[in-house]
């Protein structure tokens, strides 16, 4: 990433990662893409690429230590979803963890240092 614009990185990240998973898809069960899907694996994929690109933008110009802490509250969120959408419930292990990655959050904030 050192000069890489930032779409160049997440391109080839993209990239990897399609040819990746698509060799290890291959083995397992696809589902066919109709139209009644493909709204939604459009709207995903654009809002993986604007997320994806607003990550790397964060690494670039910001403290790569409280990025890097903070990406993780992404599974917090994704706990909180499940929970307000679909009537998940969450184990105390799940609590937990998202305890510990709320402190190590604050953590990296307070002892990070100063520039």
């Amino acid at each position: 990433m050192l000069g890489e614009p930032d779409a160049r990185t997440v391109f080839y990240f993209t990239l990897i990662a399609t040819l990746v998973s698509g060799i290890a898809i291959m083995s397992d069960t696809v589902h066919p893409v109709t139209w009644k899907n493909i709204w939604l694996l459009t709207g995903l994929g654009c809002c993986a690429t604007l997320a994806q690109l607003a990550m790397t933008r964060a690494y670039r110009v910001g403290r790569t230590l409280v990025v890097g802490s903070l990406a993780y509250i992404t599974i917090i969120f994704a706990s909180l979803f499940g929970m307000a959408i679909w009537h998940e419930t969450l184990t105390p292990a799940a609590w937990l963890g998202m305890a510990f990655i709320i402190a190590s959050g604050v953590s990296s904030l307070a002892f990070s240092p100063k520039h």
